[in-house]
């Protein structure tokens, strides 16, 4: 084996290890990636280097994310191309950087991990739930099934604050304009619900799709799934966007 490189390598793991003791405050700051194909990578250091990253990622993006309640945690998938693992419990806003991770990593470390003859191991998960405990979202045990009518409840409960949250985050951008250019037309829709096309700015509707999202991955993920009914609005009509005194308004 060239002890160069797997010298190299193992540095890799320690400057992994060394980023976990100060969790990252951005994206990327857990890596430092290396060539998975060099000569005599190592199997063990490959894995190893993607659990300590995944380790610091993770404690970094708990630190950065918290909750409110159980309804802003989801189990997120741990497994890598290195490695089979459990799910972990994050804060639905922050999944999206933790997938951008797990990609990172089978992308650097993991990238035909099985095809140079490293053992890709399985594991057997404990059923688990995501549950917000102190403003951070953690792991429990699963609760006992809740009667039809407190089901019922949390799903009318999950959809009110859904669509309040939706309009809370939307009425902070601006619906200002100088043509009709700056106008569009925005269908709102989500796991919990579809509402009736309404006109906002450019800056809205692009902020409603990413709001949509995040609500989606959170408070409304798996909402049909767990017995509830998506609203709909009905007799909606057809809006055409329009400038008028500076403010995106709805003409019919």
């Amino acid at each position: 084996m060239n002890h160069t490189y797997t010298h190299l390598l193992v540095s890799t793991v320690l400057l992994a290890i060394s980023a976990c003791q100060s969790p990252a405050e951005e994206s990327g700051a857990c890596f430092t990636p290396y060539d998975s194909h060099g000569n005599d990578s190592s199997c063990q250091v490959r894995s190893t280097a993607a659990d300590n990253i995944l380790h610091c990622e993770e404690t970094s993006l708990q630190e950065n994310y918290g909750c409110r309640s159980d309804n802003d945690c989801i189990l997120a998938q741990r497994a890598t191309d290195c490695a089979g693992r459990c799910p972990i419990a994050l804060s639905a806003d922050a999944i999206f950087d933790w997938q951008n991770a797990i990609d990172k990593i089978d992308a650097d470390y993991c990238d035909g991990y099985s095809d140079d003859g490293c053992t890709v191991t399985a594991v057997r998960c404990a059923q688990k739930v995501a549950v917000c405990e102190n403003n951070t979202c953690t792991l429990a045990d699963p609760r006992n099934e809740p009667t039809l009518e407190e089901r019922e409840a949390q799903c009318r409960a999950d959809r009110r604050e859904a669509i309040n949250r939706f309009t809370a985050l939307n009425q902070t951008v601006e619906n200002t304009c100088q043509d009709n250019s700056d106008c569009t037309v925005i269908t709102s829709t989500s796991e919990c619900w579809d509402s009736c096309p309404w006109v906002g700015s450019v800056e809205q509707a692009q902020a409603s799709s990413n709001t949509s999202v995040q609500l989606d991955n959170g408070i409304c993920n798996g909402f049909s799934e767990r017995g509830c009914e998506k609203s709909s609005s009905q007799n909606c009509l057809s809006p055409v966007a329009v400038c008028r005194n500076s403010i995106c308004v709805a003409e019919f």
